[in-house]
């Protein structure tokens, strides 16, 4: 299933929760990834962090991102992991991400 980073957080949403991550739990994002991969064939997890304007990078939970994800497109304003590495991508439009990691509380 292809899905925008908005589409992916409604998931998350619908099923108790809200799209990974965390300054406190990067290593665990991570290590989930890692995991996820040598599972399935996929590329690239959406992860809960997006750019907004005069404010920087966020989490969700409203903290600031400690980890500048590494700049693939300037306009960008969501993240994921994708290579083992954390990477700006656009949010929506191109339906291009298979898979997100979900905290759910």
């Amino acid at each position: 299933m292809f899905v925008s980073w908005n589409e992916a957080q409604k998931y998350c949403i619908d099923i108790g929760g809200c799209l990974a991550g965390n300054n406190s739990n990067m290593a665990e994002l991570n290590l989930a990834v890692s995991n996820e991969i040598q599972q399935t064939s996929g590329p690239a997890y959406w992860t809960g962090a997006r750019k907004l304007d005069g404010l920087g990078w966020i989490w969700l939970n409203g903290d600031n991102v400690s980890i500048t994800p590494i700049i693939d497109e300037s306009d960008a304003r969501c993240t994921h992991v994708w290579d083992g590495n954390f990477h700006d991508i656009a949010c929506g439009g191109k339906k291009i991400w298979q898979y997100c990691i979900c905290e759910v509380w």
